[in-house]
């Protein structure tokens, strides 16, 4: 017998003027629109459906979604997977949402945030770490008697709770850790916070995750050819909304990107090898061997073979970080040939060296006998066997590229806290096809939400984008109730001076002086957004001069996301300058954020390996990238990044547009954007009249 459908009149009980919230706060305003979203994310739950909804900032989304969720869960006992971006959304859902909706509605919901295992504190490493007996813990106001007050008082465990570390120790030194668990013979089990995470994640209706842990279950299911009827890193489920959808695509490439590098090599090796290392050190191979006779000479010849390999890594990186010119390079037809003259005898010296050493450790492994005391140690050699196989894998599929069609071959720049690396890297050309078929054909309910989705008034990009293009769904657009036209004034520079690859320290200085100019004019209270750290550096070390006496906020690496914006928050005269994190993400309503600059359009990098790779495929068939993948790429983007600046309906402010490019496309641009007071008689020289004027 089937169930009767739910009410949706429900929903106007909870949602509507005389409903459940409108009696718990005591003042409540209905919006019609988040009414109409909350019934539409139900009508997905009864009919099975797949949704793609655009919610303008305002309309309540989180809400909208939750409400429905709630009910099918009270009503048929499934539990609904909400995945999101970022930490800020998770921890505003499980800390705030979730539990006003309890209150307000009076009912047991039972919910949970389930992050990855490296995210909470494992406490037996943190008791076998010398910090927990440091000489220092007798002054309370030491780092380390600090983080021992913190590991007796947390209830989640999260290691994201602390602020700092003492010195020496990092966070994956005290990190739950798979290979190193001991999980039920652990003398901590019963405190330990990664499964009392993952216990109350089985009584759950409602189920808080990233979208990283999200894809990578789905991953895991599809490689044990297991469905959703099955516990995998997630609980069983059947209902998935994901939320911040927008950054599927990029999440999603990310997760199912192989690596090689030496930083990932370097950690394996310390792991097994430990920091002094020697036949008689005690380490994970020398602890295996202790459990069985014969193997002691083996353990010399392994560890001393992981040294060799070490070496052999340690050069191919150097020669790589010598050669690459710029950030990244693509590895494709016209250089292959060089790329193997150059780099394949390293390359199969160190997959002879890693085959090597997998094969001794699986003989040691095999000689030795653990207690259930000692199972981490056979645990985690045997992990560092399936990592060392994948490299040698990877080695194998670089060294042996016959077509360069569904995937994307290339090295990477990047510097780690010791030392500048390049990484091997090969991503999947798109991901459509995997998230269509490790989830969108598996689910019965799927719910895709963000405030910035649409373009061209039509959610086609982002459909095709993560495999929703061949599947029948139900879609709805609800714009932001915010009155734009009155309370945003976006500027857009005349021109004059247009970025070029070619002049970028004329565009650099061009912008300096526009930026301190409107700075001064809002008196600060302004974040000010790049596209790269080279012009943040640039503009910013020549701003600090100009804007003497004021409090100025730069994303350096010396302060932490968080921190930076809690600054920001706390001195509404403030200067924020920042990247690529900030543009979305950030919620400072009221007068610590009046002013937003938008130094350059956010046009993806032309050169970025598979960005440039997406590109050729669209352009083979004969139609154009341009506006089929570079436009609706920066339009999505360029949204994010404008939906800081007014997040109440009390908020106002000025956004200030410095590429001159913009006006090429001027009025399709605008088109895609919330319709505000953008002058078209705006010059240059007025640029200090206009913000005063407007915001004073």
């Amino acid at each position: 017998m089937e169930r009767p459908m739910i009410d949706p009149l429900k929903i106007d009980d909870i949602l509507g003027a005389g409903g459940a919230l409108s009696n718990y706060f005591t003042s409540y305003e209905e919006r019609g629109d988040q009414i109409e979203m909350s019934k539409l994310v139900l009508e997905g739950y009864e009919k099975n459906m797949a949704e793609v909804i655009e919610a303008g900032t305002g309309i309540g989304k989180s809400f909208g979604y939750l409400v429905p969720a709630i009910l099918h869960y009270k009503e048929t006992g499934e539990k609904t997977v909400v995945a999101t971006s970022t930490i800020t959304l998770q921890k505003q859902l499980v800390d705030k949402d979730l539990p006003t909706l309890a209150n307000a509605l009076s009912l047991d919901i039972p919910y949970a945030l389930v992050m990855g295992r490296a995210n909470y504190l494992c406490l037996r490493r943190y008791y076998d770490n010398s910090v927990s007996a440091s000489i220092f813990l007798n002054d309370i106001e030491s780092s380390e008697s600090k983080l021992l007050s913190w590991v007796r008082s947390t209830e989640e465990g999260v290691l994201d709770e602390l602020e700092s570390l003492p010195k020496g120790v990092l966070k994956s030194d005290i990190a739950s850790d798979y290979e190193l668990c001991l999980g039920s013979k652990c003398p901590y089990y019963n405190k330990c916070f990664f499964y009392k995470s993952r216990r109350k994640a089985d009584g759950a209706g409602i189920i808080i995750t990233n979208h990283h842990l999200l894809f990578l279950d789905a991953k895991k299911r599809d490689e044990n050819d297991e469905d959703y009827s099955e516990k995998a890193l997630l609980p069983p489920y059947n209902r998935l909304i994901i939320d911040e959808c927008h950054n599927m695509d990029k999440n999603a490439t990310s997760l199912f990107t192989k690596v090689l590098s030496y930083s990932s090599f370097l950690w394996e090796f310390r792991k097994l090898v430990g920091v002094k290392h020697g036949a008689n050190a005690n380490n994970l191979i020398t602890l295996a061997a202790g459990h069985s006779k014969g193997t002691e000479e083996k353990a010399i010849e392994v560890i001393k073979e992981l040294e060799s390999c070490e070496k052999l890594f340690n050069h191919f990186n150097s020669t790589l970080v010598l050669s690459l010119n710029g950030s990244e390079q693509r590895v494709d037809r016209g250089n292959y040939a060089l790329f193997l003259k150059k780099y394949q005898d390293s390359l199969i010296a160190i997959k002879h060296s890693l085959d090597l050493i997998s094969a001794t450790l699986n003989y040691i492994i095999s000689k030795s006998a653990f207690s259930d005391e000692d199972a981490y140690i056979q645990q985690g050699i045997t992990s560092s066997i399936c990592t060392f196989e994948g490299f040698s894998s990877f080695i194998l599929e670089f060294l042996n590229v016959k077509e360069f069609k569904d995937k994307v071959y290339y090295l990477v720049r990047e510097k780690t806290r010791n030392r500048e690396e390049v990484g091997l890297r090969i991503s999947p050309l798109e991901v459509n096809d995997i998230l269509r078929e490790s989830i969108f054909d598996k689910l019965g309910t799927v719910i895709c939400l963000s405030a910035t989705l649409k373009v061209d008034r039509e959610f086609d990009f982002f459909r095709h984008q993560v495999g929703l293009d061949d599947r029948e769904i139900l879609s709805g657009c609800y714009e932001s109730p915010f009155d734009y036209r009155r309370n945003l004034l976006l500027l857009i520079d005349n021109g004059k001076v247009i970025y070029k690859n070619d002049q970028e320290e004329e565009y650099f200085e061009h912008a300096t002086n526009k930026i301190v100019t409107a700075i001064k004019a809002s008196g600060g209270g302004a974040l000010v957004l790049f596209t790269s750290y080279k012009m943040l550096s640039y503009v910013s070390s020549r701003a600090l001069s100009e804007l003497d006496g004021m409090n100025i906020l730069i994303q350096n690496g010396e302060l932490s996301r968080s921190q930076l914006l809690n600054r920001f928050r706390e001195d509404k005269d403030s200067v924020l300058f920042a990247t690529q994190s900030f543009w979305e993400g950030v919620d400072i309503p009221g007068d610590s954020l009046r002013l937003l600059i938008l130094t350059k359009l956010p046009y993806p990098q032309v050169n970025e390996p598979l960005f440039k790779s997406r590109c050729e495929k669209i352009d083979s068939e004969g139609q154009s990238s341009y506006m089929l993948l570079s436009v609706p790429s920066m339009i999505m983007k360029l949204k994010q990044g404008l939906g800081r600046l007014i997040r109440s309906k009390d908020d106002k402010g000025v956004a200030f547009i410095l590429d001159g490019r913009i006006n090429r496309n001027r009025d399709y641009i605008l088109s895609q954007l919330p319709a505000c007071n953008c002058p078209e008689d705006f010059i240059d020289e007025s640029l200090e009249r206009r913000i005063e004027d407007f915001l004073y």
